[in-house]
């Protein structure tokens, strides 16, 4: 077992975004999640920055067409701007382990993009897949009797 220094990031990233959805719970509620939301983004864009710049010296400028646009207008409103602000109204709504939930549905909507884009082969095992994972996001977020 080998680790590259991508494994290490995504392992660094995933414990930042499991404190930050934790620590949503703990939002002052005098701020409004759009409030909580741009300043988020203002420290994300300020902490970015010194990155920006020395990829911005040190490698050549991109190609700058259509597709380059579209590409960053969807990561910037709905990937970014849109996914947060519904992940944060969930997190105030039903609290980080029932929202987490989302996560176990990935294999899911890869599987069905992988048979949809890529023509894969639906198989029965897909099926199966499938049922496990939303009969365990529903045994997950049942409520418990205490």
């Amino acid at each position: 077992l080998t680790f590259q220094i991508g494994d290490i990031l995504m392992l660094i990233a995933a414990i930042i975004f499991a404190t930050y959805s934790v620590l949503l719970q703990k939002r002052p509620k005098i701020v409004s999640i759009y409030s909580f939301q741009f300043a988020t983004f203002i420290l994300g864009t300020v902490l970015l920055f010194p990155f920006y710049l020395w990829e911005f010296i040190t490698t050549p400028a991109p190609v700058i067409n259509i597709e380059t646009l579209t590409s960053i207008a969807y990561i910037g409103v709905f990937a970014s701007l849109v996914a947060f602000v519904l992940w944060n109204k969930a997190i105030e709504h039903i609290g980080p382990t029932k929202a987490g939930m989302i996560y176990y549905t990935l294999p899911l909507f890869s599987g069905v993009l992988a048979i949809l884009i890529l023509n894969e082969n639906l198989e029965p095992i897909h099926f199966y897949s499938a049922v496990l994972i939303v009969s365990g996001i529903i045994i997950g977020t049942l409520k418990k009797d205490s």
